[in-house]
């Protein structure tokens, strides 16, 4: 896009199963192109196309998450390595988690407690959805109201 207007238009790759749904775009392994990031939503398998403009340089599976009820609710650079980490939201519990990748994938995994103050009910908890805010010394992350 420019502006308003589109600059340039093209087909990438089909992908005919309708399960696999792109989670993300970011910049994986730092060449300055957008990869994209697929996941299968019946299956819990993650794919990351690392892209050249518009075709795929290289592609590479990610941990299989096959608990379909984990899901990417954003990337962001949180330990600032250069390389985008995903957050992830368990849409039954509440629970979150965040994987540090570094450029050949999956790093490390750091668990963060369920949002619990003064929510008696876990039906409650699951109306908050996280939010990942770059700032000038990383990204912050916080919980909001749907």
């Amino acid at each position: 896009m420019h502006g308003f207007s589109i600059q340039t238009a093209a087909l990438i790759t089909t992908v005919a199963d309708a399960h696999w749904q792109i989670v993300s775009a970011a910049d994986f392994n730092s060449d300055g192109e957008a990869d994209l990031l697929w996941r299968n939503q019946a299956t819990g398998e993650n794919v990351l196309w690392q892209m050249n403009s518009f075709s795929i340089q290289t592609t590479a599976a990610i941990t299989t998450v096959p608990d379909v009820n984990w899901q990417i609710v954003g990337t962001a650079d949180f330990n600032r390595d250069a390389t985008p980490d995903l957050v992830w939201r368990n849409q039954a519990t509440g629970e979150n988690v965040l994987w540090q990748m570094n450029s050949t994938g999956f790093q490390r995994t750091i668990f963060s407690p369920l949002y619990q103050t003064r929510i008696g009910r876990l039906q409650a908890l699951l109306t908050w959805v996280v939010i990942a805010h770059p700032i000038s010394s990383g990204v912050t992350m916080r919980l909001r109201k749907r």
